[in-house]
């Protein structure tokens, strides 16, 4: 509450005749104690009877004057009163609105906690349905690994089948048929992406798709490089199932070379 520091107005301006009055009465009791006291009495009066009526003056003047006193403090107060009450009720009104903004607050923040909890049940409830998703689409993936496998392999088992009755065939007529089932097996699995690995006469060496087994002398190919393919290999898209088994080619001895080896030993 803010202090009123407005100046009090003077209370003998606003009650002259009220002080006036009082300060005479206050004169007559002291004159009558003035003569009570006196050893000279002119009005031949009882010193007694004059002691009665200056206490009764004085008295009557104090009482008086703490009249006048307790009812300007009266008016003071009942004029003060009605700031205070505009004060109290500035701020109870404060105190209203902040209290109503505070429930206010306290019921938004409810909604809100109680919002959260809800998205955080839905939350949960999802990731439960997520992590079941991803069990079976793992076991999914396990199965369609599992079947590709067996498919690869029975491709592996069928090229090998025609590859084993194309080099042990005699019958140049049968040995054509081989070749053009080896051919149209080959263009059907290509498009799912399977094909296998027949290294050529002459092909560099790659040891990512081809399996050193041995090497033999030869003349026509270069040392280092396919001299034949002893057993295909395989691959399923960039994935090599199996390495092809190659002889490579070296350089043929000569007759120097044998008798320094022949030295040698």
């Amino acid at each position: 509450m803010p202090n009123d520091k407005r100046s009090s107005p003077n209370p003998f301006k606003r009650h002259p005749l009220l002080y006036v009055l009082t300060a005479t009465i206050l004169i007559i009791s002291v004159v009558c104690l003035a003569v009570a006291i006196s050893p000279i009495n002119k009005y031949d009066i009882d010193h007694n009877i004059l002691f009665v009526i200056s206490a009764i003056y004085l008295l009557a003047g104090c009482s008086f004057f703490l009249w006048i006193y307790q009812r300007e403090q009266d008016q003071q107060f009942v004029s003060v009163l009605p700031g205070v009450i505009d004060e109290v009720k500035k701020v109870s009104k404060v105190y209203y609105n902040n209290t109503s903004a505070i429930q206010e607050n306290s019921e938004s923040v409810q909604k809100l906690h109680n919002s959260i909890e809800q998205e955080i049940g839905k939350l949960v409830e999802s990731n439960k349905n997520i992590e079941k998703i991803l069990i079976e689409m793992r076991q999914e993936k396990r199965q369609l690994q599992d079947e590709l496998d067996n498919w690869n392999q029975s491709c592996i088992e069928f090229f090998e089948l025609l590859r084993r009755g194309w080099e042990t065939e005699g019958n140049n007529e049968c040995l054509n048929v081989f070749e053009k089932n080896i051919q149209e097996f080959e263009f059907i699995v290509k498009k799912r992406g399977f094909s296998p690995i027949k290294p050529s006469k002459t092909n560099k060496f790659d040891e990512a798709e081809h399996e050193f087994k041995d090497d033999e002398e030869s003349s026509d190919v270069s040392p280092g490089y396919i001299l034949r393919c002893k057993r295909w290999g395989y691959r399923s898209g960039s994935k090599v199932l199996r390495r092809a088994e190659v002889i490579l080619a070296k350089k043929p001895e000569t007759g120097v070379d044998s008798v320094q080896e022949e030295i040698h030993q």
